[in-house]
């Protein structure tokens, strides 16, 4: 018997071994039909894939990519445009899911309510809302919201101060939100074009492809919130690692300022200033229609 999908789950993966099974399983906990399309861009981990694909279960359909060592933008992209789903939620290949299905119900009944809500992430996000500018980085350093406050070493990241009265989850709109997980509509993520692939370069990771979305559908009218689906990021030490360590740290930095540094000149009179403050405007506005409430101890 085949079903529609309620929500297509994409992922880009690469050579992730000694967590790809803690992974999938936190993913396959999910009550009702679900698609699955996932890009094994190192083609290391297929046999396991390919037995994750073989459970006996109608309710999960199942699509493995081989793009060939694609860039993460570019890879999102078209696995995004591959979904049956018209609720894509994009996924990190280091994120656990939580085991109860909050995560995929609470952002579909918060794109049902909201109808310009344009994307809806579940990571960390920004407001920039700060006097000084983070000179290396071209970054505002302005507010910072989402998961795992305790690992942010600068100590500037809060927990979401907001909740969404009626669905009754953390939730705040938010400037610019971090991929992953990154939830859209398909038809809307087609419509806009998808993640900017200018922000690709060859050998180079795609720092600000979130960001730049994010402000782009703020401009185009849509908005953009931030919700705690309660997922566990960088289960494999991640962060330790790759681009975020030593040299390539700091060519990291320095693709991150140019990246940044486009984004004003991309929406000129826009971006950072007059965007973040419509943004504050919104959540003032929730909070007084009491659509919002302040969490104890955060701040509207």
């Amino acid at each position: 018997t085949h079903h529609y999908p309620v929500v297509s789950i994409v992922m880009q993966y690469f050579r992730r071994p000694k967590i790809v099974d803690r992974l999938m399983k936190s993913l396959l906990n999910l009550p009702f039909p679900v698609e699955f399309i996932i890009n094994d861009d190192s083609r290391t981990e297929l046999k396991e894939f390919q037995g994750f694909a073989g459970m006996k279960t109608d309710l999960y359909d199942w699509h493995l990519a081989l793009l060939n060592d694609v860039h993460e933008i570019r890879g999102y992209n078209r696995l995004s445009l591959f979904a049956s789903s018209e609720l894509v939620y994009m996924i990190q290949d280091d994120d656990a899911a939580p085991r109860r299905a909050t995560w995929v119900t609470h952002a579909v009944q918060l794109l049902n309510k909201y109808h310009l809500l344009g994307a809806l992430g579940g990571y960390r996000g920004r407001i920039d809302n700060g006097r000084k500018q983070i000179k290396e980085l071209k970054q505002n350093n302005g507010d910072k919201f989402g998961a795992h406050p305790e690992r942010d070493g600068s100590g500037a990241t809060r927990h979401i101060p907001l909740q969404e009265k009626q669905i009754g989850v953390p939730f705040m709109w938010c400037y610019k939100v971090n991929l992953a997980p990154y939830v859209m509509r398909r038809s809307l993520f087609a419509e806009v074009g998808g993640f900017n692939t200018n922000f690709s370069c060859a050998g180079n990771p795609g720092i600000g492809l979130d960001f730049e979305l994010s402000i782009r559908l703020w401009k185009l009218g849509w908005k953009v919130g931030l919700f705690d689906p309660g997922f566990k990021h960088a289960i494999g030490n991640s962060k330790q690692s790759g681009t975020h360590t030593g040299v390539q740290k700091k060519i990291r930095d320095a693709n991150e300022g140019a990246n940044n540094m486009m984004m004003y000149k991309m929406y000129p009179g826009f971006h950072h200033k007059r965007a973040s403050a419509a943004v504050i405007s919104d959540n003032k506005r929730g909070v007084r229609g009491q659509h919002l409430v302040v969490v104890k101890g955060g701040k509207g």
